[in-house]
């Protein structure tokens, strides 16, 4: 069914400075409010972050979209998603890459998203419940890694597991940086929620 929210969402995107077609059709067929409890479907389409269960939040879609597009993204990648959340982000990247290797703490939300990609008809997405500062070497190397929170310094592990042509898109307390061929750049100011270490016990 036509969701007329998303067209004022890519407007906005639109607006702020965001003009890579792949992307904006990404949001554009990704009906955020499909990734949210039902009390927030009014507020999906706003320029705000949004709660998820496991005290958890949905960050604004700008956001989203500057990671996605500081992670220069192809259909040929591979990628490793660390922090997958509802799923949201995970869907709108696996529209403009190979695959992608999505990483969750929480088991409840892991599953959530799972289902709810598996019900859009999203079939390159592998998710799975565990530390995302761990990695998931198995699957190594990435084209990509992306954090979609911050951290307080370029996970060393995680580097291990890039492609020697990769590239690691996080947020720290600088601002959005990428790693790529050794060197550290520090690209806009952006600010996140901390990732947490460890798998949660309780959720």
């Amino acid at each position: 069914m036509f969701d007329p929210g998303l067209i004022d969402l890519v407007m906005g995107l639109r607006r702020a400075g965001i003009s890579d077609g792949r992307i904006l059709e990404a949001f554009e067929t990704t009906p955020r409010r499909y990734f949210l409890d039902p009390q927030y479907y009014g507020e999906a389409y706003g320029e705000q972050s949004l709660p998820l269960p496991c005290g958890q939040i949905l960050p604004p879609p700008l956001i989203l979209a500057k990671l996605a597009h500081f992670s220069a993204l192809n259909a040929e990648h591979k990628v490793l998603l660390i922090g997958a959340g509802s799923g949201y982000f995970t869907a709108l990247i696996s529209k403009l890459t190979r695959r992608v290797y999505a990483l969750e703490r929480y088991k409840s939300l892991c599953e959530m998203a799972d289902a709810r990609l598996s019900a859009l008809g999203i079939t390159n997405v592998v998710m799975d419940h565990r530390d995302g500062f761990d990695g998931w070497s198995g699957q190594a190397p990435y084209d990509r890694i992306i954090l979609t929170g911050s951290v307080e310094s370029r996970p060393q592990k995680l580097e291990a597991e890039l492609s020697p042509f990769g590239r690691m898109v996080y947020v720290c307390s600088e601002g959005l940086k990428i790693y790529e061929g050794g060197v550290e750049t520090l690209k806009i100011n952006m600010a996140l929620p901390p990732l947490e270490v460890g798998l949660s016990k309780s959720m």
